[in-house]
């Protein structure tokens, strides 16, 4: 019994150093979290900067740089170090970025600019920069979106094209006829002459699609009177991508007239069928069906939704089965008279062959068992542009008519 007492406190002394160490860095931890929890509620020493310094038994001095200066200015110099600490970032860090950002929201517009050029005349890594320029816009774009967007109108295709999307959404939002506005005027001086190595000119569509989302539920008719002086390539990339789940009946149905009026009928196919898609995506198959009564589209156009909706119900990741595209046709079926399978197949021959599988192959014949249709493996054969000749070949063989057959192939070679 004595022997394994003396070992128990030889055990424990050994042991006594480490765990006095343990407690004393739990209690150091325990203070810098006190610290900080007093600095957020503007009690403890990040106030004590504010007015005027850190004393010099602030357990905070591994630094001799303020982060805000007495006089209310901003060390510019001390940001990039706080914001480029990532997750090594210190309680020190923590502080003085909370200190900078509160500074910023307590400017005026003008301070805010006046600050920002102050900022300008540091020599920063294109990194530090970055954050100090993207700070600003964030800031501003709360305050004055106009004055972030003309700050920084150099960059709408650069190195802060969505800071500067966001500004601008904050603006459409604020202010529709001001945002139109300045879209218009960075178009007259060239600004939105920006095009993508393919020639596209997505830099002004993306900026008129906030217009037009915002329009869409708030003023129809401004909506309409902007197509009208549009050349209809743009109609088409500016509508395409604009998000219209959130539109109600009355604002779906009046968005579709005006869609109507301004654009031939093709046009109208793709972008309602990425609207379909989009909603898919966001509320599911009955919401599509309620949009797709809302726009009262043309059969063609409804086909060509229907197949938009079965592609992006099948990308989803999963194994497709058997199962799916049945419960795919017998929706498509409420919402078409005639080419069920062919808008169906459409839908599956871009959604299952990327790269083609035996797997999606057997589930297509599987289905074509079941419905008889060639038509229906003739567009999918078509629309999988990727398909292996294998799989093509494993399809093809499956359709008794030789001529029929031969027909599909020519199809799948021409294409």
């Amino acid at each position: 019994m004595k022997k394994t007492v003396t070992v128990a406190l030889l055990v424990s002394a050994a042991l006594l150093p480490w765990i006095i160490h343990q407690r004393q860095e739990e209690q150091a931890l325990q203070v810098k979290c006190d610290d900080l929890r007093e600095a957020m509620r503007g009690t403890g020493p990040a106030e004590r900067v504010r007015a005027g310094g850190r004393n010099s038994s602030s357990r905070f001095s591994e630094s001799s740089e303020e982060a805000v200066f007495g006089d209310g200015r901003i060390n510019w110099k001390r940001y990039p170090e706080v914001m480029l600490a990532g997750e090594l970032i210190g309680i020190r860090d923590a502080l003085d970025q909370m200190l900078i950002e509160r500074r910023l929201r307590e400017m005026t517009v003008a301070e805010l600019l006046a600050a920002l050029e102050e900022s300008r005349g540091l020599v920063l890594s294109l990194s530090e920069r970055n954050q100090v320029d993207g700070l600003f816009i964030w800031m501003l774009k709360e305050k004055d979106p106009v004055a972030a967007l003309n700050q920084f109108k150099g960059e709408l295709n650069g190195r802060y094209r969505y800071e500067l999307g966001i500004a601008y959404e904050a603006l459409a939002k604020d202010d529709l006829a001001e945002a139109a506005k300045w879209l218009d005027q960075q178009a007259e001086e060239g600004r939105m002459d920006l095009r993508s190595l393919k020639g596209e000119d997505y830099v002004r569509s993306e900026y008129e699609r906030v217009l037009f989302e915002q329009m869409f539920a708030a003023d129809i008719e401004a909506a309409s009177a902007r197509l009208a002086g549009m050349h209809e390539e743009l109609r088409v990339k500016s509508l395409v991508n604009a998000d219209t789940t959130r539109l109600d009946r009355e604002q779906t149905q009046a968005m579709a007239r005006v869609v109507k009026e301004h654009l031939p009928e093709s046009a109208q196919a793709k972008v309602f069928s990425h609207y379909a898609r989009d909603h898919i995506a966001a509320t599911g198959l009955s919401m599509v069906s309620e949009f797709l009564d809302r726009i009262d589209p043309t059969p063609e156009i409804a086909s060509q939704c229907v197949g938009s909706v079965v592609t992006k119900s099948l990308s989803r990741g999963h194994k497709t089965k058997l199962g799916d595209l049945n419960g795919l046709r017998d929706w498509a079926s409420g919402h078409l008279t005639e080419n069920i399978d062919s808008a169906v197949g459409a839908g599956v021959g871009n959604a299952l062959f990327g790269h083609g599988s035996p797997d999606s192959t057997d589930v297509i014949l599987d289905y074509y068992s079941a419905h008889g249709s060639d038509e229906f493996l003739a567009v999918v054969i078509r629309n999988a542009y990727l398909l292996p000749e294998a799989q093509a070949e494993r399809m093809l063989q499956a359709i008794p008519e030789r001529d029929r057959r031969r027909e599909i192939r020519e199809l799948y070679e021409q294409r």
